[in-house]
């Protein structure tokens, strides 16, 4: 991709899963969302409902929506027709400062992503579905 042209990222929204909803709304009003457990204050990502260290209820909460990338690739092959359009693409592991570590596409997609540069999260609405989005993240300071 290698810009800021994100019309390429024009994908369908996933089958609906109730566990997965909020996080897609969340990401649709700017906001990136992760599960905390409402007893022992544990933070997840992915969504499961329950607390995997306490088995406690969770509640959905705000992140600053800021990390560090983890570690990275950067993909230059693929065999779905749907992701082609934006080879190469770098895939990210990013910590979040709340304590969870996701999976994203970063921007922009070349030799300057390192391990540890810091990312923002950005959001692209599914192309079928205006009231979901997922989430992108961008180098700290590329627009």
């Amino acid at each position: 991709m290698n810009s800021t042209d994100l019309s390429r990222l024009a994908f369908a929204a996933p089958e609906p899963q109730p566990e997965w909803s909020p996080f897609f709304r969340g990401c649709a009003e700017g906001r990136l969302l992760i599960e905390r457990c409402s007893e022992c204050g544990h933070a997840q990502f992915y969504p499961r409902g329950r607390c995997i260290r306490c088995m406690g209820g969770v509640a959905w909460a705000e992140t600053t929506g800021r990390g560090r990338i983890f570690s990275f690739t950067i993909v230059r092959v693929t065999r779905d027709p749907r992701f082609k359009p934006l080879l190469p693409y770098t895939v990210a592991l990013i910590d979040l400062p709340e304590g969870v570590r996701m999976t994203g596409l970063v921007l922009p997609d070349d030799l300057s992503v390192t391990i540890g540069t810091e990312v923002t999260a950005g959001f692209v609405s599914f192309i079928d579905d205006a009231q979901s989005a997922f989430p992108i993240w961008r180098v700290s300071g590329f627009r």
